[in-house]
C-alpha cells in the first residue's frame, strides 16, 4: 500500500541480560518480545543464550516494550525502551524475572510503496516493486517509467526529446559518454531501486539535459549476512550475464556485482545499382558488399556504506566498465563512365576496432539534522577516467592501380575529470524548501 513520507531511520540493536530475582543466576532460553510502545502486535522475538545474554538486531528507532516469559516465572514488561538518531544501540542491563509463561506467534509488517509517485519536482518510478523486470536490463525499466519512451536502439527520449542526461545516484557517469544504449544493456535491473524523472533540475544537478534528468538510484542493500544471485539470459540476438554479492553486518554493509553483455555477430548486406544513358555511352555504377558486427561490454562495481547513527553516514563506490566494438566488411564494385574514359573494378576491405572503457569513483558523506526533518548537508567527490579508442582500416584493389589505397585511422583518446560537491537542503514546510550547491 502508499504511504506518506517518513522521517530517517537507522537500524540498531538492544540488549541486556536476564537473572532469577532471588538467586540472582542466569535464565537461559527465556523468551523476549518486542513490540512497539502501546502496541500488542508482536515485531520480533528472541531467546536468551544460556549465559542469559539476548540481542535484538536491526531495531529501527523508536519506543519499544519488551515482555520476558519463561516457565516457572510471571510476565516481565519492560516499558519505554526507546532507540534513537543519535543512539541506535542501547543496553538495558540486568533484567530479574520473578515466575509463569506463554509464547506469542511472531507478525510480520510489510510496507510497499506505489509503483510511480509524483512529488513537486520529480515523478518516481519504484522499480524495485516491479518484479516484470527481474532479469532485464536498464532499458527494460526505462520503457516502464511515465513520461519515458526507448526504440528499437535503445535510443532514450523524455516527452519526445533525446536532449536528456542520465546520472547514477546523482552523479554523472562516464560509462553513457560513449554509447547510452550499450550502456543501458550492460546495467541489471536487479541492481536499480529508483528511477527518477527530473524536468526541472534543482541547485543541486547540472543544468544539462534541456530536456530534463533521467536519475537512477541504485539498491542499498540492508541486510544481515550473505546474499547474492545469478541471472543470465540467452538469445539469438543479445545475450547478458547479472551477478551480485551483498554482505552486511549491523549498519555496515559492502556490495558488489558484475554484468556481461554480448551481441551475436549479425551479417548485414548492402546492394546499389545505377544505370542512366549518357551521350558517349552507358554510365554504369554497381556494388555489393556485406558487413559483420559484434558487440561484447562489461562493468562492474563495489560499494560499502557505513551509518554512524541516524544522522551521519558516508558511501564510497568504485564502477569499472568497458566495451568493444568490431566490425568486418568486403565490397565489390563496377565503375563504367565513358564521358571519362573511366572503366573499373575494386574490391574494398574495411574493418573496425573500437574500445570504450573507464571507471569511477564516487565517496560521499551526508549529515542530516535532528531538529528539522528533510535538512541535509552533503560532502561529495568523484573522480572518472574514460578511454574512446577507435582504428579503422580501409583497403581497395582497383583495375586501374592508380586508385589503390591503404588507410588505417586511429583515434585515441583519455578524459580525466575530477569533481567536488557540496550541496544542503533546508526544508521550510513539506512543499516549500531551498537547495544550494556548488
Amino acid at each position: 500500500m502508499g504511504g506518506g513520507s517518513k522521517g530517517p531511520t537507522i537500524k540498531g540493536k538492544i540488549e541486556g541480560k536476564v537473572l532469577d530475582s532471588l538467586t540472582r543466576e542466569v535464565v537461559g532460553f527465556a523468551t523476549i518480545s518486542l513490540k512497539k510502545k502501546g502496541s500488542s502486535i508482536v515485531l520480533d522475538g528472541v531467546l536468551t543464550e544460556e549465559t542469559g545474554l539476548f540481542k535484538f538486531e536491526n531495531v529501527v528507532n523508536g519506543s519499544y516494550d519488551l515482555y520476558f516469559s519463561f516457565l516457572g516465572y510471571n510476565e516481565k514488561k519492560v516499558a519505554a525502551v526507546e532507540t534513537t538518531l543519535k543512539n541506535p544501540d542501547i543496553n538495558i542491563g540486568n533484567v530479574f524475572l520473578v515466575p509463569a509463561s506463554y509464547l506469542l506467534d511472531a507478525v510480520e509488517i510489510k510496507e510497499q510503496k506505489l509503483l510511480v509517485e509524483n512529488k513537486a519536482d520529480k515523478l518516481v518510478f519504484n522499480a524495485e516493486n516491479d518484479a516484470s523486470i527481474a532479469g532485464g536490463d536498464a532499458t527494460d525499466v526505462l520503457r516502464k517509467v511515465p513520461m519515458l519512451s526507448v526504440d528499437l536502439n535503445g535510443n532514450v527520449s523524455l516527452r519526445g526529446s533525446q536532449n536528456v542526461r542520465i546520472l547514477i545516484n546523482g552523479k554523472p557517469s562516464g560509462m553513457f559518454a560513449s554509447n547510452v544504449a550499450d550502456a543501458l544493456k550492460m546495467f541489471p535491473a536487479d541492481q536499480i531501486k529508483q528511477v527518477e524523472v527530473i524536468t526541472s533540475p534543482s541547485a543541486k544537478y547540472d543544468a544539462e539535459g534541456s530536456a530534463g534528468l533521467i536519475n537512477i538510484i541504485t539498491k542499498k542493500q540492508n541486510i544481515e549476512g550473505v546474499a547474492g544471485s545469478v541471472n543470465a539470459s540467452v538469445g539469438n540476438r543479445q545475450n547478458s550475464l547479472f551477478t551480485n554479492l551483498n554482505v552486511g553486518k549491523g549498519r555496515l554493509g559492502l556490495s558488489s556485482g558484475a554484468a556481461v553483455f554480448y551481441s551475436t555477430p549479425a551479417n548485414g548486406i548492402s546492394t546499389f545499382f545505377r544505370e542512366d544513358q549518357t551521350a558517349l555511352g552507358l554510365r554504369k555504377v554497381e556494388q555489393n558488399g556485406t558487413q559483420k558486427t559484434s558487440r561484447l561490454g562489461g562493468n562492474g562495481s563495489i560499494s560499502a556504506f557505513y551509518d554512524f547513527n541516524g544522522y551521519n553516514s558516508i558511501n564510497s563506490s568504485f564502477n569499472f566498465r568497458g566495451f568493444g566494438f568490431d566490425l568486418n566488411g568486403n565490397t565489390r564494385g563496377l565503375l563504367i563512365d565513358p564521358s571519362i574514359g573511366l572503366n573499373d573494378q575494386f574490391d574494398r576491405i574495411n574493418t573496425g576496432d573500437n574500445f570504450f572503457g573507464g571507471f569511477d569513483w564516487n565517496t560521499d558523506y551526508t549529515k542530516k539534522f535532528e531538529k528539522r526533518e528533510g535538512q541535509e548537508l552533503s560532502f561529495g567527490v568523484q573522480y572518472s577516467k574514460q578511454n574512446n579508442n577507435q582504428d579503422s582500416k580501409i583497403s581497395e584493389i582497383h583495375t586501374l592501380e592508380l586508385l589503390n589505397r591503404n588507410t588505417d585511422i586511429t583515434n585515441t583518446g583519455v578524459n580525466h575529470e575530477t569533481t567536488l560537491q557540496i550541496d544542503y537542503v533546508h526544508p521550510f514546510s513539506k512543499v516549500v524548501k531551498l537547495e544550494a550547491g556548488t
